[in-house]
């Protein structure tokens, strides 16, 4: 029976453009002109783990999580990949209300997230525009915010957040 799968696994690549930069970096052979009535071209060739395979300007070689590479049609990439960007979260916040500490007048908070913020326990990154670094959004007696925000210079309205990307998968020694 069939069953449907997602690529699940984060790739890097790059658009092969014929330079000799790219030819040394992936090994690709020039092979020579291909020359027939209706077709003029040159024919790229580099070596994969199934073996030689023709890779054409425009291309893409694609970069596994063991090193391994391959190319993929420029219209197969782009349907099938999407550019992992990272976004940034600004941290917004606002004073408490009266309201808001009567509801809870045993936490000494000064100030609210008005925007969407990490879940409890998550890694981030965090930075101020200059610098990034790693921190753990953390819950202190009723009071939520990042566990090492005294180290940080500037209020939470000079951060910005965002969620750490999927890393590579390395061999464990």
């Amino acid at each position: 029976m069939k069953k449907t799968y997602r690529k699940i696994a984060t790739i890097q690549a790059e658009q092969f453009d014929g330079s000799q930069e790219m030819m040394k970096k992936y090994k690709i052979l020039d092979i020579g002109p291909m020359s027939s009535p209706m077709v003029k071209r040159p024919i790229y060739h580099f070596c994969t783990l199934e073996g030689s395979l023709e890779v054409n300007i425009g291309d893409w070689i694609a970069t596994g999580i063991k090193g391994e590479h391959w190319a993929i049609k420029d219209d197969i990439f782009r349907e099938t990949y999407a550019e992992a960007k990272t976004k940034w979260n600004k941290f917004k916040t606002r004073p408490i209300t009266e309201e808001e500490r009567e509801e809870r007048p045993w936490v000494d908070e000064e100030y609210r997230f008005d925007q969407p913020t990490p879940e409890l326990g998550q890694k981030v990154l965090v930075t101020d525009g200059q610098w990034v670094g790693v921190d753990e959004w953390d819950d202190f007696a009723g009071v939520v915010g990042l566990l090492d925000f005294n180290c940080y210079d500037t209020g939470y309205d000079n951060l910005w957040w965002a969620p750490i990307p999927d890393l590579p998968k390395t061999e464990e020694k």
